[in-house]
């Protein structure tokens, strides 16, 4: 046994820590047969005996290959896997497979916190499902995103959620299915990690939400509310339908959810100089009232018109708002309020309107950090040139486009970031503008 002891500390010693006792030599064994790589024989079952410790550190992989839900067990007084991060993964090749299959996680010694993934819908293909977890060192969350996490308040903006958020992610990912499978999956959670002193949290509301990293936005799906045990220190999320299974999980305060699924927010240039603002949601939670925002310079920002909200709705909802377009102001963006006071902002948009058949520029934000984004209109197969010089005269960045549409919209990152006065000249078959834009670091 000390040489083979000797052999999984050469092959395995950098990537996986196991923690172990005279009487936990068969749990050794059947580690061992089942990881090495190419090998000949192996276990058809990982199993955890007696409350063994499995560590894992340094982005290790652990995989499973066989697809059965009985593939990882645990025996007497149980196993522990620790995680800790996000690339510290298990890999279930599970592939068509259904069941209940059950990460035995745990933090630290007694605090053991079992993911639960039960499939009641076989995925299609020959896929795979990836499990990590992992805290933070504080409750501000926004620390310590998954990689696929843009923000833990709002689509682009607004107040940070983390102190209505556990101060835990967990990372549940399908990859490599045609259809993903339909899971439903209980949470166990510690009490250390939702009362930490920062957090807001009422341990009665807490429930499972996930981030739609196509859209960047944690609404969308909203689980099932009132699913929460806190004897047992579970949530269950409900089932998913496939389309719903993201990646990144967390558990939130019901009574103060990460927002709502804006779909779209867009303009339209109509005739008498007339602009129509048009957006839609796909849900509502709490929403108070929208607010229309308009800038010069896409900095700087005023309010333009308010509209209010649905309050609550899990049905698409459409709105929209016209006014008479002001010539100084090219750039708008949609705020949405929640009843307490939390916001998050859209994508900034930007619209020239006109009488005439002029080619028309613009272009934000100014000042910039190195990134611009240039809006023309009137420009319908025209050629365009776009070059960027700096205070000298020198030549720092150039496009040459040809429009096949009437509005044109290119973003150029400036390589040099060094601060001062840069020019924009922007070349059509029928016009010249040019402009200066500030850089700073």
């Amino acid at each position: 046994m000390g040489a083979n002891i000797n052999r999984y500390r050469r092959v395995f010693g950098s990537y996986c820590q196991i923690k172990y006792t005279k009487s936990l030599v068969r749990l050794f064994v059947l580690f061992y047969t089942s990881l090495l790589f190419n090998a000949s024989y192996s276990q058809t079952s990982l199993v955890l005996n007696n409350n063994v410790f499995m560590k894992m550190n340094n982005s290790v992989y652990l995989v499973v290959n066989n697809p059965d839900s009985t593939a990882i067990k645990t025996t007497g007084t149980g196993g522990n896997i620790i995680s800790e991060s996000e690339t510290n993964i298990v890999k279930w090749n599970v592939g068509t497979y259904y069941g209940k299959y059950i990460i035995p996680f745990s933090k630290s010694s007694g605090n053991k916190i079992p993911l639960e993934l039960k499939i009641s819908s076989a995925g299609i293909g020959s896929g795979s499902i990836l499990f990590s977890t992992y805290g933070g060192a504080t409750w501000d969350n926004s620390a310590y995103l998954p990689s696929d996490v843009t923000n833990i308040s709002s689509l682009t903006g607004g107040i940070n959620n983390s102190a209505n958020v556990i101060d835990r992610f967990w990372i549940i990912d399908a990859v490599n299915y045609t259809t993903k499978p339909s899971p439903a999956i209980t949470f166990n959670y510690l009490d250390s990690e939702h009362s930490a002193v920062g957090n807001t949290i009422s341990e009665p509301t807490l429930f499972a939400q996930r981030f739609n990293n196509t859209i960047n936005d944690w609404g969308g799906w909203l689980g099932t509310f009132g699913t929460v045990n806190t004897t047992a220190n579970t949530v269950f999320s409900g089932t998913l339908s496939p389309a719903d299974f993201f990646r990144s999980w967390t558990l939130v305060n019901q009574n103060s959810i990460l927002p709502i699924e804006l779909l779209y927010f867009k303009t339209e240039c109509q005739s008498n100089n007339v602009i129509n603002f048009q957006w839609a949601t796909a849900t509502e939670i709490n929403n108070s009232f929208f607010t229309i925002e308009k800038s010069t310079n896409g900095v700087t920002w005023q309010e333009l018109h308010r509209t209010k909200g649905a309050g609550n709705s899990s049905s698409t909802i459409n709105y929209n708002y016209t006014s008479f377009y002001e010539t100084d102001y090219n750039y708008f963006r949609l705020k949405q309020t929640d009843l307490n006071g939390a916001f998050k902002y859209s994508q900034i948009v930007s619209e020239l309107c006109s009488n005439n058949n002029q080619p028309l520029f613009s272009f934000y934000p100014n000042p910039s950090t190195g990134q611009v984004n240039i809006l023309l209109s009137n420009i319908q197969n025209q050629n365009v040139s776009i070059e960027i010089t700096n205070a000298l005269g020198q030549l720092v960045a150039k496009r040459n486009l040809t429009a096949n549409e009437n509005q044109l919209t290119e973003t150029i990152n400036i390589e040099t970031k060094t601060k001062g006065i840069y020019f924009i000249t922007v070349t059509t078959n029928s016009k010249q503008f040019t402009d200066k834009i500030i850089i700073y670091e």
